[in-house]
């Protein structure tokens, strides 16, 4: 039998025999190398609502693993583990290369580029920089507003999420590349885009067996349209490697020992990924929150209105409003798991040993108690407590708050979001009467396990805004219009 299929396989056209090698190589390869089966218990099934396996998995097991089935799988740890793992280093437990085997590096490059010299320029340079890159940010703001929300004279319903990130885009940008680059349209469009592209072009080549992806994604529209905008990326970012702006681009090259423009430029990309759309969500949420909880607009005001100018330092004496976001954050984070990582060599924990290729993370969502209803000042009241002054911040991460990651790979580039956050939310709660909108809001709609971008905003997609110079008398009787 065995003969006869040699037999045939050398009659063949070398064509034909070149292409079944290759299919034999790379099984062979998949099966050598696919990770070791995980002897855990599993919650959930694959097409399930992964929110309610998270729920379930932590209070049926508390204190050990369990297995949620998406692809590829993911280990849930208990909480009671997250010191043994939070400090560990990049090359025992690695973020960039969950990323990297996540999306499928290999194939669509996403990953690659986020090298140390990125994360030293976010947690070094980025932190040093902070006080002007909010006066920069609060000169982009008032251009964004008037840009994408315009002058609107009575009630105006907006489809929020859209415009946030490109108000996002913009703020983002202007700290990123700086101006003018930050408002090129070609450019803003991409910075948006550019997750959704990665996405994409991950469940395009996600959608066929492994040991074919080698063969098709070349093919696929989705990886050539991504290799596109990245190219497009460099071309633009090449003019300003020798600018010498205060920006990211400036900080990455002094780090980067080879000028590589390729490199610089898709690194902005890497922080357009990272960037964009968690900080876009959390403004959204934020701005729903107090749709369906108006009694706050006046109590966030008026801690306002007592500040002389948003400066580095004045932001932080905002601690209403910074509680308020770590309230949001709670209920609707932009991920339900956090701290996801790959084992890259076995992990020998307290509950068991993780063996290399395995992926763990923590359930962030379902161990913050979102049962417990909305309170808007529950972290003011908190660092209230003598001795809590500098605790329960919006930046803060800690075993009890996750949603910014814990420990070695907490996120870098937090402080520069919550600020963001902070003058998009003041500028709107300065200009704007009211808030009104989306009916039924209220509670978590996360359907995804991971970072990604939900369809909560598919689902509540509009606020409906009324500017100050509306008469009172009009938003009274549009709020008594919404009771009927």
């Amino acid at each position: 039998m065995a003969s006869g299929g040699l037999k045939m396989l050398t009659s063949g056209s070398p064509l034909v025999n070149g292409a079944i090698l290759l299919v034999i190589i790379l099984f062979t390869g998949f099966v050598l190398t696919r990770p070791k089966k995980l002897d855990l218990p599993i919650v959930g099934s694959f097409r399930a609502d992964q929110r309610q396996a998270l729920v379930e998995g932590t209070r049926k097991y508390p204190d050990r693993p369990f297995l949620v089935p998406i692809v590829p799988p993911l280990v849930i740890l208990p909480i009671s583990v997250i010191d043994e793992v939070r400090n560990l280093p990049e090359n025992k437990t690695s973020f960039i290369q969950d990323i990297q085997r996540s999306f499928t590096a290999k194939h669509t490059g996403i990953g690659k580029e986020a090298g140390p010299e990125l994360i030293q320029a976010l947690k070094l340079d980025l932190t040093k920089h902070l006080a002007s890159t909010i006066d920069d940010m609060q000169d982009e703001i008032g251009y964004g507003l008037d840009k994408e929300l315009g002058s609107c004279k009575d009630w105006t319903s907006i489809p929020m999420y859209p415009k946030v990130t490109r108000l996002v885009g913009l703020l983002s940008g202007r700290v990123f590349v700086g101006l003018p680059l930050s408002r090129n349209e070609e450019w803003l469009k991409s910075s948006i885009e550019y997750a959704l592209l990665c996405m994409g072009a991950r469940d395009a080549i996600n959608a066929y067996p492994e040991f074919i992806r080698t063969i098709v994604a070349p093919f696929l529209k989705e990886v050539q349209i991504l290799k596109y905008v990245r190219n497009r990326g460099v071309e633009l970012v090449k003019p300003l490697l020798a600018a010498g702006q205060e920006n990211m681009i400036t900080w990455i090259q002094n780090r980067i020992k080879k000028k590589d423009p390729e490199k610089i430029a898709n690194n902005q990309m890497s922080l357009s990924f990272a960037a964009v759309h968690t900080t876009s969500m959390a403004i959204t949420a934020a701005i729903y929150d107090l749709c369906a909880y108006p009694e706050y607009i006046e109590i966030l005001r008026e801690e306002i209105q007592q500040i002389d100018g948003v400066t580095k330092t004045n932001l932080a004496k905002l601690w209403k409003l910074d509680s308020f976001l770590k309230e949001s954050q709670r209920l609707t984070p932009s991920s339900l798991v956090t701290n996801v990582r790959l084992v890259t060599s076995p992990l020998n924990l307290s509950t068991g040993t993780l063996p290399a290729g395995s992926r763990f993370g923590f359930a962030a969502w379902a161990i913050h108690t979102p049962h417990l209803p909305f309170d808007g000042l529950r972290y003011y009241k908190l660092r209230q407590i003598p001795g809590n002054e500098n605790r329960h911040q919006f930046v803060t991460t800690s075993p009890e708050s996750m949603n910014f990651g814990h420990g070695n790979h907490a996120c870098p580039g937090r402080f520069l979001a919550a600020n963001e956050i902070k003058i998009v939310l003041i500028e709107l709660l300065t200009k704007l009467r009211c808030f009104t909108g989306p009916r039924g809001w209220g509670g978590p709609v996360l359907p995804l396990v991971g970072t990604g971008v939900p369809n909560l905003f598919e689902l509540y997609p509009c606020c409906e805004l009324c500017p100050k110079s509306t008469h009172p008398f009009s938003a009274l009787f549009h709020a008594l219009l919404l009771l009927l």
